[in-house]
């Protein structure tokens, strides 16, 4: 298949959801032989349909999933069927092979009312890619609420990484016009910060990865705000003070106005009562926040950011 006949996964498995629909529309009976064998039916098209135990081929990807648990819940006319499994992604981007894999939650909404059914949301809640392939020792992680995801947080290593690449561009890494969250995401990673996602949901908060394209790297990697977002509302990431601040973590900036441009930086040093800021756009090398903040525009909004140790999903069951 060339590439331009290529069908994404996500759009491949929308239509099949919308063709496994036979199996339960204009039928009330159908529904009442679902509700008696508890979904068994539902998860059975569901599988089927969506390829969740197959190899799904759409060039340039290929998916492969094997399902570890199922759950469904009747909420007044809508069925919500959860199917959680181990996934393994494969995609082609300038002839490189690349993969992710790692722990998915795939969630379809259906409503039923009499002869009217019809998908009310098919959505994939996450890729936890540290989750243990079952085919190797160790536990699977729970994803009951949501994954989570505990790493060993090194503020050291991050702190050292940001004084390393301060004033010069890591090679392995694309540049930015706007570099500094990018760079704040590369010091978050040496320090021990696990990725999670896949392009599939790269636009969402919950997610945070580097890919080898723009395209293929998640909006929380190199945008300020969607970064902010992300450690506010699925890592255990604290808002604390200057005082609380440790070498390898962020100071966020948010200057007055509809639009601001803000602006992240890395703590790379510590003194007695200032922090020492590396950062990325005017590459600079251990500035004294004090000074910066003597120069902040009026009103400007300061996050102070202490990086925590674990992640989890939080979308709801």
């Amino acid at each position: 298949m060339n590439a331009a006949d290529s069908v994404s996964p996500t759009n491949a498995a929308e239509g099949l959801v919308q063709s496994a629909l036979a199996a339960v529309q204009n039928s009330s009976i159908a529904a009442m032989a679902i509700k008696r064998s508890d979904g068994e039916a539902l998860f059975t098209w569901v599988e089927a349909e969506l390829a969740l135990n197959r190899e799904l081929e759409r060039s340039p990807r290929s998916i492969r999933f094997q399902t570890l648990g199922r759950h469904i819940a009747l909420l007044e006319n809508t069925w919500r069927i959860r199917v959680s499994g181990f996934q393994e992604e494969e995609y082609e981007i300038l002839g490189v092979i690349q993969s992710t894999r790692g722990h998915v939650t795939y969630v379809l909404d259906i409503y039923l009312r009499g002869s009217k059914t019809f998908v009310k949301q098919f959505g994939v809640e996450y890729l936890d890619t540290q989750t243990r392939d079952p085919g190797t020792d160790g536990e699977e992680k729970s994803t009951e609420g949501g994954a989570q995801i505990l790493w060993s947080w090194d503020g050291a290593a991050a702190a050292k990484y940001s004084d390393d690449w301060a004033l010069t561009i890591n090679p392995a890494y694309r540049e930015y016009p706007n570099d500094c969250t990018n760079f704040a995401s590369q010091c978050l990673l040496r320090g021990g910060k696990d990725q999670v996602g896949s392009v599939i949901n790269r636009p969402d908060d919950d997610v945070w990865f580097y890919g080898s394209l723009e395209s293929t790297t998640s909006y929380t990697w190199a945008g300020a705000q969607n970064l902010y977002r992300h450690l506010v509302l699925h890592t255990n990431t604290t808002l604390e003070n200057l005082a609380a601040l440790r070498p390898g973590d962020l100071i966020l900036l948010k200057p007055p106005g509809a639009n601001p441009q803000w602006h992240t930086m890395v703590v790379g040093a510590r003194t007695t009562n200032d922090a020492l800021m590396n950062y990325h756009s005017q590459n600079t090398y251990r500035r004294s926040f004090l000074q910066i903040k003597q120069a902040l525009q009026p009103n400007t909004t300061i996050y102070y950011f202490k990086i925590g140790n674990s992640y989890q999903s939080f979308r709801p069951s």
